[in-house]
């Protein structure tokens, strides 16, 4: 963690990540992690109709789309850590590369987090499941809910927390240029300082930000899925780019 970021627990936090019968075939034990998986989810953003978005998981390579094979597509490369944003329309590719967040928060930044009930927030598609439902916390305000299976899918788990630290490396480039006034607390601890920290009680199955303006919901999960190699190959003739920040 960057100097002036300071991690906390709440006092009473329980956090227990160890082995929990999955009941899924391919994936019947903790540990026992499926050569592919496939998870869809339920999105919508403040003022929009919900959509669905699907998210394609192997050792290798992530894989973000709107559940079309054709459709614009956001690829990780876990391999050399390299994010790319497909364009079709435009023929382009954003390419995001790994790097250290280099700019101090500018002020002190206390993470924290609490356990709560978890209440109807389990989806169907993980019912029976044992879930942990935490709330998360910066300088005092609370910036998000997340609703986890502890021991689903580790290897997809992983996969989401080398791709958001990767973001975060270029949120953080950007940093400079946002005024010491205008910075949020929660904005800079979920896009910057510690972007996987939802990810330490296992796989997120919902989330909710605190001013209910974005939210998403696991609706169905596929294990050891028929790999098509193709989704995972870039279009060789699109133009390549990249942003000192954005």
């Amino acid at each position: 963690m960057k100097r002036g970021v300071r991690r906390t627990l709440s006092v009473g936090v329980a956090i227990s990540l160890g082995a929990v019968g999955l009941g899924l075939a391919g994936c019947e034990r903790a540990g026992e992690q499926p050569a592919s998986l496939m998870l869809t989810f339920m999105e919508q953003e403040h003022g929009s109709e919900p959509y669905l978005t699907r998210t394609l998981v192997t050792r290798e390579f992530m894989r973000m789309d709107g559940g079309e094979d054709a459709d614009d597509f956001v690829l990780f490369d876990r391999g050399t850590q390299t994010i790319y944003s497909v364009n079709n329309m435009n023929g382009n590719i954003l390419v995001i590369e790994p790097r250290a967040v280099e700019e101090a928060p500018g002020m002190a930044l206390e993470l924290d987090e609490e356990r709560v009930e978890l209440g109807d927030a389990l989806p169907e598609a993980v019912a029976g499941h044992d879930a942990q439902r935490h709330r998360f916390i910066a300088n005092g305000e609370v910036c998000n809910e997340v609703v986890s299976v502890p021991g689903l899918y580790d290897e997809a788990v992983a996969a989401v927390g080398e791709f958001l630290t990767v973001l975060a490396g270029q949120h953080g480039a950007s940093l400079a240029m946002v005024p010491p006034d205008m910075r949020r607390p929660c904005d800079l601890a979920t896009h910057i300082y510690a972007p996987a920290r939802h990810l330490e009680h296992g796989l997120p199955v919902w989330e909710r930000s605190e001013d209910g303006a974005v939210g998403r919901y696991l609706t169905a999960h596929e294990p050891a899925w028929p790999v098509d190699e193709a989704l995972f190959r870039l279009p060789e003739s699109y133009e390549r780019y990249s942003l000192g920040g954005f």
